[in-house]
């Protein structure tokens, strides 16, 4: 028997707000705890293009473009993140040679990262006021903590939205020396990030987890 069920929607989260960005260097499994430091300055979208692809196989003079068989071929994502660049150290570090400055004899591999993009609202208030109630969050046995306390069902749904993307090179940014006055001279350029295949993480999840990573078997906090 065919059976339609409506969801319960009051229970579904539809917003998560701005987002919020952290750094590490390339992070495996086995390299110890995750310890991550906020990026930057932000402002506007955090965009994530996850880039998929699919291959497919026709048979267009028999039955037309319509496809017969699909593989999944795979994805190249990346990250577009305007950021306040102000500071030559934040230039540095978006660079793929971890340097401002630029000019090598030869070829080189990039400086490689790892990234995970929170949603703001995790560290303010719940009553909506824009307060920033917490500066820390951190993961002690397993259990996530807000300024030490323990995270609520409500920051615990939100956390299920969180992009951890575990190898990344960035793209130099460009350099523009902004005319006119008020919001048009904000020294905000966008960073791209582009991610690549990480070999040591889990099938599946060689490229980016979505939630919580002890959720997906990815041990963050103590690194085995």
């Amino acid at each position: 028997m065919s059976s339609f069920t409506l969801l319960d929607l009051s229970t579904i989260v539809r917003s998560w707000g701005r987002g919020v960005i952290f750094r590490a260097a390339r992070w495996s499994p086995g390299d110890g705890p995750l310890v991550m430091t906020h990026l930057g300055d932000t402002e506007g979208d955090l965009k994530i293009s996850t880039n998929a692809e699919m291959a497919s196989l026709t048979l267009p003079e028999l039955t037309g473009p319509a496809a017969h068989e699909v593989d999944y071929t795979g994805e190249a994502p990346s990250i577009e993140i305007p950021m306040f660049l102000t500071d030559p150290a934040h230039r540095a570090l978006v660079s793929p040679t971890g340097s401002a400055n630029a000019g090598r004899s030869r070829r080189s591999a990039p400086a490689e990262h790892t990234l995970a993009i929170f949603p703001e609202d995790i560290f303010l208030k719940p009553d909506g006021d824009g307060i920033v109630q917490a500066y820390a969050l951190s993961l002690t046995a397993g259990i996530w903590y807000i300024n030490a306390v323990a995270a609520t069902a409500a920051q615990l749904a939100l956390l299920d939205q969180t992009f951890w993307a575990w190898r990344v090179m960035f793209t130099r940014p460009p350099i523009t020396f902004y005319g006119g006055a008020g919001d048009a001279r904000k020294q905000i350029e966008t960073v791209t990030a582009m991610l690549a295949h990480h070999p040591d993480m889990p099938e599946g999840h060689h490229l980016y987890t979505i939630g919580d990573p002890m959720d997906s078997s990815i041990d963050i906090e103590t690194g085995s």
